[in-house]
């Protein structure tokens, strides 16, 4: 294992009921606040009434940003740390999924650092400081309520980018298994499989570090056994337990510990949706197999077959190659278990003329090390391999 330094400073406020816990624990870090929110989901459920009303019982005014995108903009998270500049917020709330929190991210780093958003998501200027921030995730997915990143899309460049660095971390995160009941069994789908992915990209890591490799193989299970479940139900309180608790520490660098994650998959995906703004988890499981197959030869072999006998059950094959190959069909099946698109075509790609540019773009942003090199020729077979 290499060496490394952990620190989560996160207040986890965990189970049913804990959103109305919002105003007493948002006054722990501020009394102005600017509230981050989507497209109006949690005012149809009552969610947005819940939070309102224990804000203000609790002394806590706040100021509004609303209808904050899947794939959140950086000209979105502009207008929050505007936002923040003008009411003098002194904390940024998030409540809704991953695209709201990573907003409310980028939109708290921008109020204290005084450049405009892309410069910090682009790397042009450092994140120095951050308001602190509490999320309220809606459903089960990028993990985005317990880590150090956000990922901005700009649709003028066509880039969708990460950024990380410590005052992005929540000061505070109420997950609240109640709360996914009223999405789109589509939705609670993608977040598995989102989830699925951190956990996988993680224990594709080169190191050898059992204790990690243990860990990550018993949070697959964990949504492989309860993805389904939720994405027919999003209302099975106990399913939606276990996987937003997998979703905190699928990427919260638990299991990252100790090992390299260049996160070759997301990188794949995240141009799917800078170019075509698709759903990220559905993307992941239309290439993640893709990806696997085109990468498998003597050196990935034993991991793929190793995951196959530990995380979907499969019996030892009569070669890694063979076991390899078992354990990415079974992945294959979990993802339409899910009821998710197979295909690019499926994910409403119709053309697959943006290929060749969303494969050079990829290559130009991999970091060099983990699962297996690409080159941009390489990654566009596997999108060709997709459609």
């Amino acid at each position: 294992m290499k060496p490394f330094v952990w620190d989560v400073d996160t207040r986890i406020c965990f189970g049913s009921g804990q959103l109305d816990r919002i105003g007493t624990e948002a006054a722990l870090l501020g009394r102005r606040a600017l509230l981050v929110y989507g497209g109006g989901s949690i005012k149809r459920s009552g969610v947005y009434d819940r939070v309102c009303k224990s804000l203000a019982a609790a002394g806590v005014t706040h100021c509004e940003l609303p209808g904050v995108t899947p794939n959140p903009r950086c000209a979105d998270a502009d207008r929050g740390a505007a936002l923040c500049r003008e009411q003098g917020a002194e904390l940024v709330i998030a409540v809704g999924g991953g695209s709201s929190i990573d907003c409310a991210k980028a939109a708290a780093a921008a109020a204290c650092c005084g450049v405009p958003s892309w410069e910090l998501v682009a790397g042009r200027a450092p994140v120095t400081a951050a308001l602190p921030l509490l999320a309220v995730p809606t459903l089960a997915a990028t993990g985005s309520e317990m880590n150090t990143i956000a990922v901005i899309s700009n649709p003028d460049t066509k880039e969708k980018i990460g950024m990380r660095a410590p005052a992005l971390r929540p000061r505070t995160a109420i997950v609240d298994p109640t709360l996914p009941a009223t999405a789109p069994p589509l939705q609670v789908a993608s977040g598995a499989a989102d989830i699925f992915a951190h956990a996988l990209e993680n224990y594709l890591g080169p190191e050898p570090a059992a204790l990690q490799d243990a860990l990550a193989e018993g949070l697959l299970r964990t949504v492989v056994r309860f993805g389904p479940i939720a994405a027919a139900d999003p209302g099975c309180t106990e399913a939606q337990s276990e996987l937003m608790w997998a979703s905190c520490h699928a990427i919260n660098g638990l299991l990252s510990l100790g090992k390299g994650h260049p996160w070759t998959a997301h990188t794949l995906e995240h141009q799917l949706s800078a170019f075509h703004d698709v759903t990220h988890g559905a993307g992941l499981a239309v290439l993640l197999p893709a990806w696997l197959t085109r990468t498998l030869d003597a050196r990935t072999a034993p991991k793929l077959a190793q995951l196959g006998r530990r995380v979907f059950d499969l019996p030892p094959a009569d070669s890694e190659d063979a076991g390899a190959r078992a354990a990415i069909a079974a992945m294959r099946r979990f993802f339409a278990a899910l009821g998710l698109p197979d295909t690019l075509r499926g994910l409403g790609i119709a053309s697959d003329e943006t290929l060749p540019a969303m494969a050079r773009q990829a290559a130009s942003l991999l970091r060099p090390g983990g699962w297996t090199p690409l080159t941009a020729d390489e990654i566009l077979q596997i999108f060709r391999a997709c459609f």
